[in-house]
């Protein structure tokens, strides 16, 4: 089973399976109680690592989650990388050589990853959903891998957290590592 934490910046102990907080919804004054239930949520489960950026509603997501953050060394990257989708193994290898958190993005390749025949198998197989296949295998992927799915829904968050639990043997990793090729 794949390590639970990782050291960023090897000062700071995270749970690998953090939450992306792009959708956490601000754009209507009414919506901010939905987006800070979803952000405790996630505390009360155990999520240590959430990913904002100003992007993400014009400053008003970083708002919500209320980080004043200062500039220093690299502790993290962030690129686009999931089952399907590995163009930036180049990036992710250089993390792990240079011990880089790599925060993959679009974890679940829109949530499309599960029309692929293989990983629905998978997940028939281990009674899990697709999107629990995806994120287990990005965290059996590499040590450095912390994936951040997003979510606004309470129900989805929790689907996404119970796949750190999931544990792939080596023969299903071994079908999943295929998909790419053959994509």
């Amino acid at each position: 089973m794949p390590s639970t934490t990782f050291r960023i910046g090897k000062d700071l102990t995270v749970g690998r399976l953090g939450f992306g907080a792009m959708h956490l919804p601000t754009e209507r004054p009414g919506d901010r109680p939905s987006a800070v239930a979803v952000a405790r949520r996630a505390v009360e489960l155990g999520i240590t690592l959430i990913d904002t950026a100003h992007l993400y509603g014009a400053g008003a997501n970083e708002e919500v989650l209320a980080e004043a953050r200062e500039i220093v060394d690299i502790a993290s990257v962030q690129n686009r990388y999931n089952l399907t989708d590995r163009e930036h193994e180049p990036v992710l290898a250089a993390c792990e050589a240079a011990d880089i958190a790599f925060l993959p993005w679009r974890t679940v390749a829109w949530g499309k990853a599960g029309d692929r025949a293989e990983v629905a198998a998978v997940a028939a197989e281990l009674d899990a959903t697709p999107t629990q296949v995806c994120l287990a295998w990005l965290l059996a992927r590499s040590p450095v891998v912390l994936p951040i799915p997003g979510t606004s829904s309470i129900a989805h968050l929790e689907e996404n957290t119970a796949a750190a639990d999931l544990a792939l043997t080596p023969e299903l990793r071994g079908r999943l590592d295929g998909i790419a090729a053959s994509a």
